[in-house]
């Protein structure tokens, strides 16, 4: 069951965007750029981890270079400032020392769209998961 909240004047409001790992994010950028493998510090817990892989990839979702606040939820697709958005892959893996860390990659949006168009076609039913395919 999904709980909306109730803003002023009783209108539903939006929930509140996870953004907590988008100094990560700028930082994973400059040092590596784009399409490498980063690790992250360890973590202590499993929870943490997965705090830390979910923070990621929702500040990734959310990212624009640009530097405006609500970009990516104006202009879905492309910024009309020309800023760079991300998309990111996380998973937690052990070291070796077996400690707990957070490995993940950071991608251009639109040139993973391009590619994911190129493997499976402009077919949006033969693709193995459409983002805006309705729910029942």
């Amino acid at each position: 069951m999904r709980v909306i909240a109730i803003g002023a004047g009783g209108r539903p409001q939006a929930p509140r965007r996870d953004t907590r790992y988008e100094a990560v994010l700028r930082l994973a950028l400059q040092l590596h750029g784009l399409n490498r493998l980063i690790l992250s510090p360890p973590c202590p817990t499993w929870d943490k981890a997965d705090d830390v892989r979910r923070g990621i990839y929702r500040s990734a979702g959310h990212y624009c270079s640009c530097g405006q606040a609500a970009c990516s939820r104006r202009y879905r697709v492309y910024c009309p400032g020309e800023g760079q958005r991300i998309s990111a892959q996380a998973d937690i893996v052990r070291d070796a020392q077996g400690r707990l860390r957070v490995q993940f990659t950071l991608f251009d949006k639109v040139s993973a769209r391009r590619a994911h168009v190129r493997r499976h076609g402009t077919d949006r039913s033969r693709w193995p998961y459409d983002p805006k395919a309705k729910r029942g």
